[in-house]
């Protein structure tokens, strides 16, 4: 057996690992995270089979309502993780695609909960599900080794880290101050009730944000939760519309 020999340095570590392509690219980006609430409960107190398919249909309607906006980095069993490149989207692109997500996730939710005819746990008790979304900010270091891509640094963890916080809601939007500072401002949005607040966390420090209840936004009259007009947003406001009425039966 050939005796391994640890490499004088890392020159001569891409030489005795020539099969392994390792390169790194930092830019700065915009982290979207969409999560899934009561993802644990549900798939560990229903039926397997039901429950993970149920889960797939959810995330594949969140998924096909970015569209190209964004890039689907990672699928991490109740979230998506989304990036992206460049210059942070306006406060109104956020809410807009947010909300775009938020009303896919429900719209199926709602469909599969009203056409399942099967009496297990699973499709008795998807209703129990809801969304949250954490959006933010920063530089990102891209690691590539061969064929897997990873987006990693100290604001991808922000990110995550966010998804465990004191908000007493399971379905709200959630944008650091961090993201906002270099996110244009726009009237033309929809209109939410914003609090301000922060978390701490070990070794990061202090996280502020702000964040807004989607439950009451499902409450209120479609023309006080959507703002703007414009003929191409009258088909997505029509369809919103719609769900608002479907969710408050």
């Amino acid at each position: 057996m050939k005796k391994y020999s640890r490499p004088a340095n890392f020159s001569s570590f891409l030489l005795t690992f020539g099969h392994i392509t390792l390169s790194m690219a930092e830019t700065n980006a915009t982290i979207l995270i969409p999560d899934i609430s009561g993802f644990t409960e549900f798939m560990t107190t229903t039926e397997l089979g039901h429950s993970s398919f149920a889960i797939n249909i959810l995330i594949d309607a969140m998924v096909k309502s970015v569209e190209d906006e964004y890039e689907v980095s990672e699928i991490e069993g109740d979230a998506v993780l989304l990036i992206k490149k460049g210059a942070a989207p306006s406060q109104k692109e956020i809410l807009d695609t947010c909300f775009r997500i938020f009303n896919s996730f429900h719209t199926q939710r709602i469909w599969i909960e009203q056409h399942a005819i099967c009496p297990c746990g699973a499709c008795r008790s998807i209703n129990n599900l809801a969304i949250k979304f954490v959006v933010h900010h920063g530089p990102l270091a891209e690691i590539k080794v061969g064929r897997f891509v990873k987006q990693s640094g100290t604001e991808m963890i922000v990110a995550h880290r966010l998804l465990k916080n004191s908000i007493n809601s399971h379905e709200y939007l959630l944008m650091t101050e961090k993201l906002l500072q270099h996110s244009a401002v726009s009237e033309d949005s929809i209109a939410l009730d914003w609090v301000n607040s922060s978390e701490e966390y070990p070794s990061i420090g202090s996280v502020a944000y702000r964040y807004a209840l989607l439950e009451e936004a499902k409450k209120k009259p479609v023309g006080e939760v959507l703002r703007g007009a414009g003929p191409e947003r009258k088909r997505w406001v029509d369809h919103y519309t719609h769900q608002i009425d479907a969710l408050s039966q």
